[in-house]
């Protein structure tokens, strides 16, 4: 870490989100408001995003994008988006979500028919943060064979966030290898899939799991690396993007490009220990294609090695 990041890096959480709060909520003062129009943003369908082969027709990794309207810190309304990602597991018909979004009538429609039509069954729904809460529990009363993986030691936050505690008992903590970060699980069976444990150790994120589907290079991520455009920051089509978000989004220095958040990143209490689940994770796939995030734009079929990107992004921080 250059030698002057690393002497103003203390004030970097502090005054960043002092600006950043204060900005938006003189514009939410002043009653500036968005409102996501759902109905003309959102997607009614799981699209296919990555195919088995590119010789292939049938794809394993598909996408939808939900527009919804969050409160940043508890208070100013802000316009985001989030990509779930549903996988098709390369020795089963099974398939897993990484995480999960809103399950409105026409997804789970959509879910539904992709479960039929390849006879398999949704075994997991993967929460890659503690910040992400919102919509999980909806496929544990959907989908009666569904678990959730939540993060280490935040187990029983994720059922304090539970509406109705009777499918509390499909919620599961992952526990992961002290030096490697890597996700042991018992019934954890599929050798083309690996998570990782990505302990930051601040309030923002205290642990991340990341996701490596090895069959076709790709590499999943929730909060720590994003890649805001003006099309998941929008609050109503055409083209009429989020003012708050674009704001948001410039502070944590994710905005038009591909970065790790900045104000995740700057808080990192342990920077050897990211470096330690770094290594171990581009030893495990030390060539990534797909790069896909929760927030912003998925890159896909990348010519350069997204491992490689992901890591580098990191290196300003630790």
């Amino acid at each position: 870490m250059h030698p002057l990041l690393q002497t103003i890096k203390p004030y970097l959480i502090p005054v960043g989100a002092t600006v950043l709060v204060t900005s938006v909520s003189v514009l939410t003062l002043l009653h500036i408001t968005e409102h996501v129009d759902q109905h003309l943003l959102n997607q009614d369908q799981m699209t296919p995003l990555i195919l088995n082969s590119p010789n292939s027709s049938a794809a394993s990794i598909w996408f939808t994008r939900y527009h919804f309207q969050t409160k940043f810190l508890k208070v100013v309304p802000l316009a985001l988006s989030n990509n779930m990602y549903l996988i098709q597991l390369a020795n089963s018909n099974d398939f897993i979500i990484y995480n999960p979004s809103k399950l409105t009538p026409s997804i789970k429609l959509s879910l539904l028919q992709l479960l039929q039509e390849r006879k398999g069954q949704l075994k997991y729904v993967i929460v890659g943060t503690e910040a992400h809460t919102m919509f999980f529990e909806d496929y544990l009363h959907s989908f009666d064979s569904t678990k959730a993986l939540v993060p280490m030691e935040r187990r029983n936050y994720f059922i304090k966030q539970l509406s109705n505690k009777s499918v509390a008992h499909r919620v599961l903590e992952c526990h992961s290898d002290a030096q490697t970060g890597k996700v042991v699980l018992e019934e954890w069976n599929d050798p083309s899939i690996a998570l990782y444990q990505l302990q930051t150790g601040n309030a923002m994120a205290i642990s991340e799991m990341v996701m490596l589907e090895k069959s076709t290079k790709t590499l999943l991520v929730t909060d720590s690396a994003q890649n805001f455009d003006p099309q998941t920051t929008m609050v109503r089509k055409p083209n009429q993007e989020s003012f708050l978000s674009k704001i948001y989004s410039r502070v944590c220095g994710v905005r038009d490009k591909f970065a790790v958040h900045r104000l995740i990143a700057s808080a990192v209490k342990k920077p050897e220990k990211v470096k330690q689940i770094l290594h171990a994770m581009r030893q495990e796939l030390p060539q990534v294609e797909n790069m896909l995030v929760a927030h912003g734009i998925p890159i896909v079929r990348s010519h350069q090695n997204m491992m490689e990107e992901y890591i580098n992004a990191w290196r300003e921080y630790i």
